[in-house]
């Protein structure tokens, strides 16, 4: 009897237990069957498996576990993100393919080095012999001696188990029951000491986290000091020039922490309107309620009147009734309607302070704005529409469908870039100049806007380069936009209005002059003209598919580009998969005659001898995030959903297009206005693990320093890119992500670099 009370006792007591929270990572090298493990273990197939491209996240319950796995991908380019998870983890399962005697002291190493990592050390490991249905494979005691198992878990005080299993033959209930028998062990022993692997595990990710924040504190150390020399310069080159800094210009060197830049202008303009919003809400409401107390006495003295009236002139009242409820039913659905009319009235903003006499500005609410600009020899007049335009609609099938992935791809980040998405009225727009047009005082009428340069200028070192004039982009701190250009033939326009973190991948090509550059997917044609301003290629060939979106190249580009100048310039209507194939290396064609950009389905520029490729921009196709969310058709919106899996085999393919391009030594940038993780990270590590002798491009740290106060940058797991999001305390709103290529020297494959993963990450 007290044997029963006992086990009842116990019982209730580890009924009450809180589940235990544990995180496990699955290593190994790929192809070993990590993937089909982790499937098997959740109740799916394990067959048909595609390999790990960066990592997958599984969540299950076992028993009194909720158990976390990483898994994480095995190739050799993907190992070195590892480590980022080892802080985190509970314990280690290790798979090893038993089959692949060629790779076993791969292995060996491998495992060795995972289990001397100091955040590794220690913790129990599972290793599953996996492959053990194929032939050849080695036994439990063959693979303990060869990969020299005792001797390293010794060394590392690891306690450790080995199980020989196969992932492939079953799943669910019947999944391998060497597999379920070795993931109880290592459960049970990270209960029997799940307090200490606790404190061990919030011990280093409070280091990992505490070294994070002192390289972001550097880095902010590095963009002050570099904030401060540009300011210098800028007040010295307005003492040369005879003019003075505005006051808040001067103030931004004080600026309290210089990844916020200061927005008082919107917020107070947005408060504002909600307190006169708030106001006329409150005047309709009473209005209507007095309205409703006088409807309800006259129905009170009309009630009395009909009980004073005498049976005879009741009937010939009853006209004279029936036309006064009838006035009185339209009176009161007129009132209801009036508040809303009301409330959705245009509120008149202040008159700001009068601007120079070249210039006349009208400010209204929030982004529409009319200015007048006078210059020589052209006289140029741009206007805004001064009606609001009609609130854009949100897509709540896409909204729902981002809010499920990017909340788990992104964490928190998603939130914040959630807010500004949904917030039309936030996006900013860049002003990026033309160096071919007439820019007469432009230059002087936007700063007096309160416009600023986004880009550092530098001086020529020689006077050889004085014909290079560099990249002249102008934002507002506020959320305002002046109007675009209508196109008119034989006359170039002066700016082109874009989203600023859209330069980021033509700064990043740091194209030089003479170097031939191809844009494989260059309509509407912004980075092409983007690489036109910042220099003077020997080829600058851009391509389109799409025929709609081909002409509209060919205008931009006719718009901007003068015709003398039209030789440099190839246009073609191309699949981009195909270019790779067709010229491999090397690039032979070229304008037959200037003046080609007037139509056609292709122009065509022809060489004499061969030129090879020295620069390729992708800016791949994808589901556009801010453009989905406001799809005005739901249907639209499921069948772009639907289509977005696709996306990614697309993109590689142009990728590898891309690669095979361009010649040894030349570089690739690939860049998508995504969030999603399947289009980005996927694509590079998938294009990293199907060619050799491809690594990671760094980019310009002072650049990334420069710029860092103005773009918000995402940090990437697994860094392979850089994914530059939405934030509130940022001055631009885009979604970008960039990677960058370089073709090997020494070897006929690609090269693939990308930025430093500590860059700080808005459409």
């Amino acid at each position: 009897m007290f044997n029963l009370m006992a086990n009842c006792c116990n019982w209730l007591k580890r009924w009450r237990e809180p589940a235990r929270k544990v995180t496990l990572v699955m290593v190994g090298l790929d192809n070993a069957g990590k993937t089909a493990t982790v499937r098997g273990i959740q109740g799916e197939s394990p067959l048909d498996v595609a390999p790990t491209v960066g990592f997958s996240k599984v969540d299950l319950k076992q028993g009194k576990f909720e158990v976390t796995i990483f898994d994480l991908g095995g190739g050799k380019r993907i190992r070195g993100i590892w480590k980022n998870y080892y802080s985190e983890s509970y314990g280690v399962v290790f798979v090893v393919d038993s089959s692949d005697v060629q790779r076993i002291q791969e292995t060996r190493d491998t495992m060795a080095e995972v289990l001397r990592h100091p955040r590794i050390a220690g913790k129990p490991v599972l290793v599953l012999a996996n492959k053990q249905d194929q032939d050849g494979a080695l036994a439990e005691a063959d693979i303990i001696e060869t990969l020299s198992l005792e001797k390293l878990v010794n060394e590392n005080k690891c306690l450790c188990q080995i199980e020989p299993c196969s992932a492939v033959l079953g799943y669910g209930k019947k999944v391998d029951k060497s597999i379920k028998n070795g993931l109880n062990w290592l459960l049970n022993n990270i209960a029997k000491d799940y307090e200490a692997i606790s404190e061990r595990v919030q011990k280093d990710t409070a280091e990992q986290k505490a070294q994070e924040e002192q390289d972001k504190k550097e880095r902010a150390e590095r963009v002050r000091r570099i904030r401060e020399e540009r300011d210098k310069q800028e007040r010295e080159e307005a003492e040369r020039e005879g003019r003075t800094l505005k006051e808040e210009e001067l103030d931004d060197v004080n600026m309290p922490n210089p990844f916020q830049p200061i927005n008082n202008v919107v917020t107070e303009f947005e408060d504002k309107l909600n307190k006169e919003k708030e106001m006329q809400r409150q005047s309709s409401v009473q209005e209507q309620s007095a309205l409703q107390d006088e409807e309800e006495e006259e129905e009170e003295e009309e009630d009395e009147e009909s009980e004073r009236q005498t049976p005879e002139s009741t009937e010939s009242g009853a006209v004279d009734q029936t036309k006064k409820k009838t006035r009185k039913l339209r009176l009161k659905r007129k009132h209801r309607v009036d508040p809303l009319r009301v409330e959705e009235a245009a509120v008149k903003s202040p008159t700001p302070p009068p601007l120079p006499e070249s210039l006349q500005i009208l400010q209204i609410p929030r982004s529409m704005l009319v200015l007048l600009l006078f210059s020589s020899p052209y006289r140029v007049q741009l206007a805004a529409q001064c009606k609001p335009k009609p609130q854009r609609q949100v897509c709540k099938t896409v909204l729902k469908h981002f809010d499920a992935q990017y909340s788990e791809e992104l964490g928190e980040q998603w939130w914040s870039a959630r807010d500004v998405l949904l917030n039309p009225l936030s996006w900013q727009y860049g002003v990026l100049l033309n160096r071919f047009s007439d820019l007469a005082n432009l230059k002087q009428c936007l700063t007096a806007l309160g416009y600023t340069n986004l880009l550092p200028q530098t001086c020529p070192e020689s006077q050889s380069h004085t014909t290079h004039m560099p990249l002249h982009c102008f934002i507002h701190r506020d959320p305002v936009r002046i109007p675009t250009q209508g196109h008119h033939s034989g006359w170039l326009k002066q700016y082109y209005l874009l989203n600023a973190a859209s330069l980021l991948p033509v700064l990043t090509l740091n194209v030089k002059e003479g170097e031939n550059v191809l844009d494989l997917c260059a309509a509407p044609g912004g980075k092409s003209l983007a690489i036109l301003q910042a220099a003077t290629p020997g080829l600058l060939h851009s391509n389109e598919l799409d025929k709609h979106r081909y002409d509209w190249l060919l205008k931009t580009l006719e718009s901007y580009f003068p015709p003398t100048l039209q030789r440099l310039l190839s246009v073609t209507h191309l699949d981009g998969r195909s270019i790779g194939s067709m010229r491999p290396g090397a690039y032979d064609k070229m304008l037959k005659v200037p003046g080609t950009l007037d139509g056609g389905d292709t122009a065509t520029l022809s060489f004499a001898q061969p030129v090879s490729q020295r620069m390729v921009l992708v800016d791949a196709p994808c589901s556009n995030d801010r453009s989905w969310l406001y799809t005005p058709d739901t249907h639209q919106g499921e069948m772009w959903l639907k289509e977005r899996t696709q996306l990614p085999l697309l993109q590689k393919e142009l990728l590898c297009s891309a690669l095979a391009a361009v010649r040894p030594g030349g570089v690739v940038v690939y860049s998508t206005c995504t969030m999603s993780r399947a289009e980005n990270q996927s694509v590079v590590e998938a294009v990293l693990a199907s060619y050799q002798g491809v690594e990671l491009l760094d980019l310009d740290q002072q650049l990334i320093d420069s710029l860092s106060d103005q773009f918000y940058f995402a940090h990437l797991r697994p860094s392979v890119g850089q994914l530059v999001i939405p934030q509130k305390a940022e001055l631009l709103e885009e979604v970008l992500l960039l990677s960058a290529f370089e073709l090997n020297d020494k070897l006929l494959l690609m090269k693939l670099k990308s930025f430093p993963e500590s860059w700080k990450s808005t459409p």
